[in-house]
């Protein structure tokens, strides 16, 4: 990931110099403004921008459609610490009607566990390829005061769920 992000934009944000005195620095929105805006500029041609990339969020069976003949599936990002920063991947139009079909040997399983309440995760893998116009948006966490946040932001091709028993 950090490979990836050094070729796209060579070295990582000085994030106390944006930061500064924190959210309350009048400055401060506009510095994050800047920085974005330059990124982007600098990234136009990158040959990087057109690979393919995937990445995984969390995701959980949260209940049993009987017409569908599948589980709808909750998700939500992960979050990976870099050099960089914190990296959250934004995919860009998700469905929000995520089904898994699973074949019928282990849909009976995953049925009588979801009738004895027991939490069923998956991996949601997603594989795109960067916004050109907006691929990578740098801001700052709101949980970490001060840490830096990447989102590269992908145009998502395809949505594989997978089961781990």
């Amino acid at each position: 990931m950090e490979a990836f992000l050094d070729r796209l934009d060579g070295v990582p944000p000085d994030w106390p110099t944006i930061y500064g005195a924190g959210h309350q620095d009048p400055g401060h929105d506009d510095r994050l403004f800047e920085l974005n805006r330059k990124r982007d500029a600098a990234r136009v041609g990158n040959p990087a921008l057109d690979r393919r990339i995937a990445f995984v969020w969390q995701g959980e069976l949260t209940q049993y459609d009987q017409k569908a003949g599948g589980f709808t599936v909750g998700i939500g990002p992960t979050l990976t610490a870099t050099r960089w920063g914190i990296v959250r991947f934004k995919p860009e139009d998700l469905p929000g009607n995520l089904i898994a079909v699973p074949d019928p040997q282990l849909r009976q399983r995953l049925r009588r566990q979801f009738d004895q309440r027991r939490r069923i995760e998956i991996s949601v893998l997603m594989t795109g390829r960067l916004v050109k116009e907006e691929s990578l948006v740098y801001d700052f966490s709101h949980d970490q005061e001060g840490q830096g946040l990447i989102m590269p932001v992908v145009r998502v091709e395809r949505v594989d769920l997978v089961y781990h028993p």
